[in-house]
């Protein structure tokens, strides 16, 4: 039970100098961790279901995971340039995450719906709602249409 305790408290130490280090909301990132672990644990389950379970996807699996830390660093690295140079908290960090989180939700529906567990509509249209809104916001953002596109996110109005 103690060694259970350990790994939790170094997970969480863990999360929270990344979300420190790059200024990205701390409860973003759980959910994305949750999100990921249940995409996996569902496509896992999808696969042994339909009798097409294969290493190679496994690997895909645990790669994601490898590669999701890698675009978050390199965003919030542009996230932190772009805050300095506008001299206003941007959230582009923020929405990428949220972008993340909206597509393994959206991937987890599939594997769900693939499984045969009634999803309902409503839920599925809000997953891809929430990607589809996220990823305008990013691309206003990234294509810098000022104040009106980061949606009054900046530093002290509604953050």
């Amino acid at each position: 039970m103690v060694a259970a305790w350990e790994v939790k408290a170094t997970a969480g130490m863990a999360i929270a100098a990344f979300c420190s280090f790059l200024d990205l909301d701390e409860r973003l990132v759980w959910f994305l961790c949750f999100a990921v672990a249940g995409d996996f644990l569902c496509g896992m389950a999808d696969a042994f279901r339909r009798d097409r379970f294969k290493c190679r996807a496994v690997a895909f699996g645990v790669t994601k995971i490898f590669w999701y830390i890698v675009y978050l660093c390199i965003v919030g690295l542009m996230n932190r340039s772009l805050s300095i140079a506008m001299g206003v908290r941007v959230p582009l960090l923020d929405l990428f995450a949220a972008y993340l989180v909206a597509s393994d939700c959206v991937s987890i529906t599939g594997h769900l719906q693939s499984m045969g567990v009634p999803v309902p509509p409503l839920l599925k249209e809000m997953a891809r709602k929430a990607k589809k809104k996220t990823a305008r916001k990013i691309e206003k953002i990234v294509d810098g249409r000022g104040k009106e596109a980061r949606g009054g996110m900046e530093e002290g109005n509604g953050d």
